[in-house]
């Protein structure tokens, strides 16, 4: 019973994240009107890469001190 809802559930929420996706593509058309916008979000975008990558290396850093699993 709660498998057959967190399915549901889930692809009623993948389903509203494609109609997302689907609207903003379709209004990126209008490049003047995001143009600044889109810069920003390349800015945003480069910290949060190198922040993820910085989680990666220490995730990985500790997960490497940790005994291995037999």
């Amino acid at each position: 019973m709660y498998q057959s809802i967190a399915w549901y559930a889930t692809l009623f929420l993948v389903f509203l994240l494609a109609l997302a996706f689907a609207f903003v593509y379709g209004e990126s058309r209008k490049l003047r009107e995001y143009g600044p916008i889109q810069e920003k979000g390349y800015k945003i975008r480069k910290f949060y890469f190198l922040g993820l990558l910085a989680l990666y290396g220490i995730c990985y850093s500790y997960v490497s001190k940790q005994a291995p699993i037999p």
